[in-house]
């Protein structure tokens, strides 16, 4: 990719990231010692899979914390100006940003949903994220949510009714403040249930 065609702006990128980390604290909350997520691996902070070989003492400070969210964002959006060669929103970064996180840059390269995307497909593209809600082989509550809301974020500027939604909360110049309470407003406004 060259710098005439950049796929998203600093300024851009940047409030995407302050979305994506909020959505992210949204769905994995903060645990301070070691867990196992639901596919089964070592995690911890706010979903921080600790790789093999890597040291992370347990328990770890919400600095620290906030730290392993920061760099694991970092990485992710590296993966998706890899792979995603299409002009994304705010939006639609950050609800890519919450997926790549949750499922891996690997699952992301040979998705449909990327297939779709890089086709300038972006209804067809959304409509992908609800098929990613099994881990362990077991169709899980959380991922469906997750999914609905990543969904929905991604097409809250490309659907009408969900921007004219968006601007009279007042979100359209500075979509970062009060993100999740849109997001939960945009899905009981579709008919999807999150708690």
């Amino acid at each position: 990719m060259t710098a005439d065609n950049t796929v998203i702006s600093n300024k851009r990128s940047g409030e995407a990231t302050a979305i994506a980390k909020d959505l992210i604290k949204e769905f994995e909350g903060l645990r301070l010692t070691q867990y196992k997520c639901s596919g089964g691996m070592p995690t911890i902070g706010y979903g921080h899979v600790i790789r093999k070989n890597e040291q992370v003492a347990s328990p770890v400070t919400e600095a620290q914390a906030e730290a392993l969210l920061d760099q694991d964002v970092k990485i992710v959006q590296a993966a998706l100006r890899c792979y995603c060669h299409v002009p994304l929103t705010p939006f639609q970064e950050a609800a890519l940003i919450s997926f790549i996180f949750n499922l891996g840059a690997g699952a992301f390269q040979s998705s449909t949903l990327r297939q779709k995307l890089n086709r300038s497909e972006y209804i067809l593209a959304a409509d992908e994220f609800p098929k990613w809600v099994h881990a362990g082989g077991r169709k899980l509550h959380g991922l469906v949510r997750r999914r609905a809301v990543e969904r929905n974020l991604f097409l809250t500027e490309v659907e009408p009714e969900t921007t004219r939604l968006v601007q009279r909360k007042g979100y359209s110049s500075s979509p970062v403040f009060g993100i999740i309470a849109v997001v939960k407003t945009l899905c009981h406004k579709l008919g999807v249930h999150i708690t």
